[in-house]
């Protein structure tokens, strides 16, 4: 009987220990799913899904197209949303942002269409290119989520962050585009997208160099930066202090290549120029002299310089817009229309603010003799001629404030100012 008693105690205690290990073992699980779901919690509480909101349009507005300009243009709307950068006006719609919103609106009557709003991220800038909406939001007070929505209904395409293979992107960039690129370009890194899958066309950085300016076009990327201690090895095109260079503008970066993986085209040590253009007519601001460098797109060796007159009061800010060979490039307050081969520009004119060069016959490159030029003057809104920079029609309306763009729309004009759009018709 005692051997019976000591088996039933034994099996006694066993089945109690097991009960605890049970107990102690349901309790870790529990912490841990509590611990997941606290975690879940606070991803999602911080993530983009709870703190997004996305309406789309099954529909766009019907197409809204250049016409002669109104005599007298009264204004249609306003909103206290900034125009997207780029071209706003895609077919029927006009996209703005806000500080948390970008959304795009009927370009006949300024009603919201779409919207995309992000209640824990500020936005630094929205894109409008070729029908592809990019919004720009900041994180931790960097420039690096990026989202892009269809245009004209707001459907979302893609969103990523720029992190690329280790190079953050930090700060607030500048961005310039062409109907296939987004380029966005920081003092470290230029990341170069494909605006209808996100995908990089390229990326450049060079460790122990400072990227001061870039310009997109058509021959590429040009881009000054000033090395300090550049590790060259290798690399092809690569050299300590100031430094003017060409960037392929559409191939990958060959990772494969010891000698020059950045695809670049040339570079020239020592110059100090800032980049202006980069199409047919490739060009650099000399800032001793004020006058434009003009270099060979292939070489980079000197065309001879462009003496641009009046000289521009200030070195920046710099915009170019290539119109069919000619390149209309904006200097510190006065336009210049310039050719690829000409000493002098065949036109220039104070404004403003940087000339919108827009084709009125359907053109992806406008021809500067048939494209409507459009400029903010100190009394209203003015129409160049391309042929002679001169004042081809004023419309009075208030003064747009300084920093502003117009563009035509419809038979109206949209002013793109920095803390209003209004339309005009």
């Amino acid at each position: 009987m005692e051997e019976v008693d000591d088996s039933t105690a034994a099996l006694t205690r066993y089945a109690r220990s097991m009960h605890r290990q049970r107990l102690i073992y349901l309790g870790v699980v529990a912490l841990v799913v509590v611990a997941l779901a606290v975690g879940v919690s606070i991803a999602w509480s911080h993530g983009e899904v709870a703190n997004t909101t996305l309406h789309t349009v099954p529909k766009a507005p019907s197409s809204l197209a250049i016409g002669s300009p109104t005599q007298s243009p009264q204004v249609a709307w306003r909103t206290s949303d900034r125009a997207a950068i780029g071209t706003p006006q895609r077919g029927g719609t006009v996209v703005v942002y806000s500080n948390r919103t970008v959304r795009g609106v009927d370009a006949r009557t300024g009603a919201q269409t779409w919207s995309y709003t992000r209640t824990n991220r500020t936005v630094c800038s929205a894109a409008q290119i070729a029908g592809t909406t990019i919004a720009i939001y900041e994180l931790h007070g960097n420039c690096d989520e990026v989202t892009a929505l269809d245009s004209g209904t707001g459907t979302r395409k893609w969103t990523r962050t720029l992190d690329f293979d280790g190079q953050p992107l930090n700060g607030h960039p500048t961005y310039q585009m062409l109907s296939y690129t987004l380029m966005i370009t920081s003092p470290s890194v230029i990341y170069a997208l494909d605006p209808s899958s996100g995908f990089n066309r390229w990326t450049y950085s060079r460790y122990g160099c400072t990227i001061e300016h870039a310009a997109l076009g058509s021959e590429g990327a040009l881009i000054s930066q000033n090395c300090t201690n550049p590790k060259c090895g290798k690399l092809k095109f690569c050299g300590r202090g100031p430094q003017l260079l060409m960037r392929n503008g559409i191939d990958g970066t060959d990772d494969k290549s010891e000698t020059n993986p950045d695809r670049i085209k040339w570079n020239v040590l020592g110059d100090t120029d800032i980049p202006v253009s980069a199409d047919a007519l490739v060009s650099a601001l000399n800032t001793t002299t004020r006058s434009l460098d003009v270099l060979d797109p292939k070489t980079g060796k000197p065309r001879g310089p462009v003496t641009i007159s009046p000289a521009p009061p200030a070195l920046s800010p710099i915009t170019a817009v290539s119109a069919s060979g000619n390149e209309v490039i904006w200097i510190g307050g006065v336009a210049y229309a310039v050719r690829p081969n000409a000493t002098t520009p065949d036109w220039s004119a104070a404004t403003a603010g940087p000339p919108t060069v827009v084709s009125t016959t359907g053109e992806d490159n406008p021809t500067l003799p048939t494209a409507r030029v459009t400029v903010p003057s100190s009394d209203g809104i003015r129409i160049l001629d391309g042929n002679t920079g001169q004042t081809a029609q004023s419309f009075a309306v208030p003064p747009p404030e300084p920093g502003s763009l117009v563009y035509p729309l419809g038979n109206g004009f949209l002013v793109a100012a920095p803390s209003a759009t209004v339309a005009y018709k």
